[in-house]
């Protein structure tokens, strides 16, 4: 689907009273000015300074699961799996801006749900998709954070279980929850409670209860990211790099060489330590650096086409950005830093757009908010707040004919 609405849409949506306004693209041809900027928006009353709620790990946990209150599915289990059937299971969370002590936050929860081969197997028999429904999933604040517990109410889940002979993983959420920080910087964990599903297949319903066993909380500490308001120019020239730490006339404060000549010249922060740093793609192989300075690759992988568009951006809200394309109007997203397939692809705008990517409703970058796509026909930009195919969000006015627009953010 294309960014069908008209610059005269009235269901673009109100840019009047927004306080933080996001114009540009992180997709460069060689050469052209990048201006770059590092931000993290954090509380003044933070616990540290300039931070982010970072989560060092998932909970991991096994769900025990028995009969919700039906024999049925006790017997089916007991005469099969085996009752309970263990289920492997790990949560996940969102990276946001510190809160400080006594600070109402909201945070996004992810399960990751592993079936078991014997029951994959068992499944497998009747059906080549399982339906997990009526899906309760809670989760509690363990400690350095107060409120009541988020409960995940997913809608119905197809699963599909492959050829059956291996064990298949399946996702819920993200789920939000809100709290309050309790403590003075201390660890914020959460635990899993007792979830409860309903597995369909053709031939029977498990209605399952599961209980957490063996959990490893999940954990998330206060990681400092830096200036809030860091922002710089930088331009490549061939394969020099200079890079300047304010947006004022002057010298380069950084300069090295990085790259060769015809290279795509791209910058992110590529470990999730708050500072954007170089990369090149050359061909269809990205080669990405974490320090500004002359050396070799940190990371090296394969990701595209030959003669697709180029664009980076944080597209999970995990604090890291990474690789993504754009292939006539399909986007190809992915949410790590090494070679593999899209993790998300969606179609937007038209061919012959320019295509751009901002945090258009929030914070992005190293603060934890997800970036998403864009594109310009003529003057007329047409956002849109999600990795996903739709009409635009917001249509705007801005520029002239034959611009080139850039990237950057702002925190008054």
């Amino acid at each position: 689907m294309r960014a069908a609405q008209s610059v005269n849409d009235h269901r673009a949506k109100s840019r009047e009273g927004r306080r933080h306004r996001r114009i540009g693209t992180t997709m460069l041809v060689a050469g052209v000015v990048v201006l770059v900027v590092a931000l993290t928006p954090t509380s003044a009353n933070a616990v540290i300074p300039n931070s982010n709620l970072v989560p060092s790990g998932p909970a991991t946990f096994n769900l025990s699961c028995t009969g919700n209150n039906d024999p049925t599915t006790d017997q089916i289990l007991a005469g099969t799996v085996g009752n309970p059937v263990l289920l492997p299971a790990t949560i996940t969370a969102d990276t946001i801006p510190s809160p400080a002590d006594g600070e109402q936050f909201s945070l996004g929860f992810t399960w990751h749900i592993t079936l078991p081969l014997p029951l994959v197997s068992l499944a497998i028999a009747f059906t080549q998709t399982l339906v997990q429904q009526n899906g309760q999933l809670p989760i509690h604040a363990f400690g350095g954070a107060t409120g009541a517990d988020a409960v995940g109410m997913p809608p119905p889940t197809t699963v599909d279980l492959g050829t059956g002979t291996a064990a298949i993983t399946y996702d819920q959420g993200p789920f939000t929850g809100t709290f309050t920080r309790s403590g003075t910087g201390g660890m914020v964990q959460f635990t899993p409670g007792v979830t409860t599903t309903d597995s369909v297949t053709p031939a029977a319903t498990l209605h399952l209860k599961c209980t957490p066993m063996q959990v490893t909380p999940l954990t998330l500490t206060d990681v400092s990211v830096g200036s809030p308001t860091t922002a710089g120019a930088a331009v490549v020239r061939a394969n020099h790099w200079f890079l300047r730490n304010t947006n004022t006339s002057g010298v380069a404060d950084v300069a090295f060489t990085y790259g060769n000549t015809g290279d795509t010249p791209i910058m992110g922060d590529w470990n999730g330590d708050g500072e954007q740093t170089p990369g090149v793609v050359r061909g269809i192989t990205w080669f990405l650096r974490n320090s500004n300075s002359t050396g070799v690759a940190d990371v090296v992988l394969q990701y595209g086409n030959p003669g697709d568009k180029v664009v980076v951006g944080d597209w999970n809200g995990d604090g890291v950005q990474s690789p993504g394309v754009v292939r006539g109007i399909t986007w190809f997203l992915r949410n790590s830093n090494s070679t593999g397939v899209a993790d998300v692809s969606f179609q937007y705008g038209n061919p012959g757009d320019t295509v751009v990517v901002g945090d258009w409703n929030g914070y992005a970058g190293a603060s934890g908010g997800k970036q998403t796509p864009g594109v310009i026909r003529g003057i007329a930009w047409f956002v849109r707040n999600s990795n996903s195919t739709g009409v635009a969000d917001e249509v705007f006015l801005y520029g002239n004919i034959g611009d080139t627009p850039l990237s950057w953010f702002h925190h008054p």
